[in-house]
């Protein structure tokens, strides 16, 4: 992965010369590469990664976990299902309790 600075070299060297092929070996890159940040810095301004938002949503927001906790807190022999009812949360007991566990923190007493 090339870094930002190297980057904004790379395009400035290309608007400079318009010569993919000559930039993309001077850089070890892809003539690919050369277009694509091109067209990327002329779209955005900047050439900095781009972030993916690929993937699924989390079922509960941040704002859900802080209320799962705070009633949790104040009640720690609730159930799953009692929270689901309390909370209103549209999720399973299984999928809450995977999220109490790796999210919050808490364990089960057996």
């Amino acid at each position: 992965m090339l870094s930002i600075e190297t980057r904004e070299r790379l395009v400035r060297g290309y608007e400079r010369t318009h010569d993919a092929k000559m930039i993309a070996q001077a850089y070890g890159v892809s003539e690919r590469e050369v277009y694509k940040l091109a067209a990327q810095m002329r779209e955005t301004g900047s050439v900095e990664p781009r972030t993916s938002n690929c993937g699924r949503k989390p079922k509960l927001s941040e704002e859900d976990l802080k209320r799962v906790d705070k009633a949790i807190q104040a009640q720690p022999d609730i159930t799953f299902g009692e929270l689901i009812m309390n909370l209103e949360l549209d999720i399973s007991e299984s999928r809450l309790g995977r999220i109490v566990r790796e999210k919050l923190g808490y364990s089960l007493k057996k």
